[in-house]
C-alpha cells in the first residue's frame, strides 16, 4: 500500500483509549459489560508504549437505557454506575472525554446535564476528568460539547442531536488556520455519511460529512453501528479520515449482511453479547502521525493496526485507506471446502464446510439452492471471525425446515424460503471478502427428500 507511515515509538505525544457503545447496565463488576469495560482499559494500558494513557475517549452509548431498576443494586441510574466503574478502571492521570449517544437519552429527554453533574460533583473529579478541557463554559452549561487540548493536539466531542455544526465550525476554522499540518480529532456517536463501511448500508449523516469535508486534518471517531475493527473498511479516507470505534457490548457486523443475520452461526446469543467486544489504543507521535491499535477486549489479541500520516499540504496523507483498496483485494479462496449437506429426519439441513482464506478477513458466505423448477434460494452465513476462541476452521450449522419456526440462537431458519421435497438442487457455496468479492463457487448436488 502506498503512503506508508513511519510512526515514531520513541517520541509519542499523546496516548488515549477509544471506545463506544459501552452500554453499562450495572455497577456490579461481574456484569459482562463491566468486564468488557475493565478489559478495554487494562489492555489499553498494556499496549501503550508509555504504559500510560492521557485520557479515554468514549463515542456515545455509555449507558444502556438510563433506567431505574432496583435489580442493579444501590445504583439506581446507569449514569451513576458508569461513574463508579470509571473511578475504578481509569488510573490516576487519565482524564475522560465523552459524548452521548442515542441510548443516553429517552425519546423526549436528554441527559447531558446528569452525565456532566456526576463527573463534576467535586473539584477532585473536575481536576481529574476535565484536566485537558479548555471550554469549561460549555461543560458547565450542560451542552454535552467538549474541547480538550492534550500536548498541543485538539479534541472536539459533540453531544447527541446537538447543533454540532454551529459548535464545531468556528473551532475547526480557528484550529486548522493556526496549525494546518496537525491532526484534529473529532468524535460524535453517529457516522458521517458514505465513510466507514456501515454507512454504505444506510447509516450516516449527510450534513456531518459536508462539514468535515472542509477539514483534511480531521480524524473522526464514530460509533453506534457495533461494527468490528477487524474489517479494513472500518477506516476510510476521502476528504478527511474517519474510523469506526466498534463496540464494547457486542459486535453486530452481521446485520449488514443482506440477510440481516444478527448472530454468528451456531453461537448462542448470550455468547455474542458477552464476548464479542473491541476497542482501540490511539497514539500520536510528535510529528503528528497517528497509530490505531485495535484489539478484542475478551481475547486480548490485536485484530488490526492502522496508521495515518500527519496532514500534508497536498492532502497526500489521505491516500492510504481509500475506496481504491477494493481494486487490490483479491477474492477469498477455498483450499478444500469439503462442502457437505445432509438432511435430518425432521427435514432440517445440516451444513458443513471448511473456511476459505483471505489476506484480510473472510466476511461471510452464501449458499444458493438452484433448481429448474423454482427460483434460486439464497442463504447467508457469517465467518464468525470475532468468536471468543478465534475464527473456527469449519462452519457447521443447521437450516431449519419449518417455515414458521423463528430463528433461534443456534440456527438460521429457511425464512421466506422452503426447499421442496423431491427436488434435486445444485447447492453453490461462495465466500466473500469485505468488498463483497465472491470466491470461485463450490457446487454439489443435493436432493431434498
Amino acid at each position: 500500500m502506498t503512503n506508508e507511515v513511519n510512526f515514531d515509538d520513541n517520541n509519542i505525544a499523546v496516548s488515549f483509549c477509544v471506545m463506544s457503545d459501552v452500554h453499562i447496565t450495572s455497577a456490579k463488576e461481574d456484569d459482562q459489560c463491566s468486564k468488557n469495560y475493565k478489559n478495554a482499559m487494562d489492555l489499553a494500558y498494556k499496549y501503550s508504549k508509555t504504559g500510560k494513557l492521557d485520557f479515554v475517549l468514549v463515542a456515545g452509548d455509555i449507558a444502556q437505557n438510563i433506567a431505574w431498576d432496583k435489580t442493579y443494586g444501590e445504583h439506581l441510574y446507569e449514569i451513576d454506575a458508569y461513574k463508579v466503574l470509571t473511578d475504578k478502571y481509569l488510573r490516576d492521570g487519565t482524564a475522560l472525554v465523552f459524548c452521548t449517544g442515542n441510548h443516553d437519552r429517552t425519546s423526549d429527554q436528554s441527559y447531558e446535564k446528569e452525565f456532566t453533574k456526576v463527573f463534576t460533583s467535586t473539584q477532585a473529579d473536575i481536576d481529574r476528568y476535565y484536566k485537558y478541557d479548555v471550554d469549561m463554559e460549555s461543560v458547565m452549561n450542560y451542552s454535552g460539547n467538549r474541547h480538550a487540548v492534550v500536548n498541543g493536539y485538539h479534541f472536539i466531542s459533540v453531544a447527541m442531536f446537538g447543533d454540532y455544526v454551529s459548535y464545531m465550525k468556528p473551532l475547526l476554522d480557528e484550529i486548522t488556520a493556526k496549525e494546518p499540518l496537525k491532526p484534529v480529532f473529532v468524535s460524535y456517536h453517529y457516522h458521517a455519511a458514505e465513510t466507514v463501511y456501515a454507512t454504505h448500508y444506510g447509516k450516516g449523516i449527510d450534513d456531518l460529512r459536508e462539514l468535515l469535508n472542509n477539514y483534511p486534518q480531521v480524524v473522526f471517531f464514530s460509533g453506534h453501528s457495533h461494527n468490528a475493527l477487524d474489517n479494513p473498511r472500518a477506516i476510510w479516507q476521502g476528504e478527511f479520515t474517519a474510523i469506526d470505534t466498534a463496540s464494547l457490548r457486542y459486535l453486530d457486523d452481521n446485520s449488514l449482511i443482506r440477510s440481516n443475520i444478527k448472530i454468528p452461526v451456531n453461537a448462542t446469543h448470550s455468547e455474542v453479547f458477552r464476548y464479542a467486544s473491541e476497542a482501540m489504543l490511539v497514539e500520536v507521535d510528535t510529528e503528528g502521525n497517528v497509530r490505531f491499535t485495535c484489539y478484542h477486549t475478551n481475547r486480548g489479541d490485536i485484530v488490526a493496526i492502522y496508521t495515518v500520516g500527519a496532514p500534508k499540504a497536498d492532502n497526500s496523507h489521505l491516500l492510504k485507506y481509500t475506496q481504491e483498496r477494493e481494486k487490490l483485494s483479491k477474492p477469498p479462496v477455498f483450499k478444500d471446502a469439503a462442502f457437505k449437506l445432509t438432511q435430518t429426519d425432521s427435514g432440517d439441513v445440516n451444513v458443513h464446510f471448511n473456511q476459505a482464506v483471505h489476506d484480510d478477513i473472510v466476511w461471510y458466505y452464501t449458499i444458493k439452492f438452484k433448481a429448474e423448477t423454482e427460483e434460486t434460494q439464497k442463504f447467508y452465513f457469517t465467518s464468525r471471525y470475532h468468536d471468543l476462541n478465534g475464527m473456527p476452521d469449519t462452519i457447521d450449522c443447521i437450516l431449519l425446515s419449518d417455515i414458521n419456526m423463528p430463528d433461534n440462537d443456534n440456527h438460521k431458519g429457511f425464512g421466506a424460503h422452503k426447499l421442496t421435497p423431491g427436488v434435486v438442487y445444485t447447492a453453490v457455496l461462495e465466500a466473500y471478502d469485505v468488498w463483497d468479492h465472491p470466491s470461485e463457487p463450490v457446487a454439489i448436488r443435493f436432493e431434498y427428500k
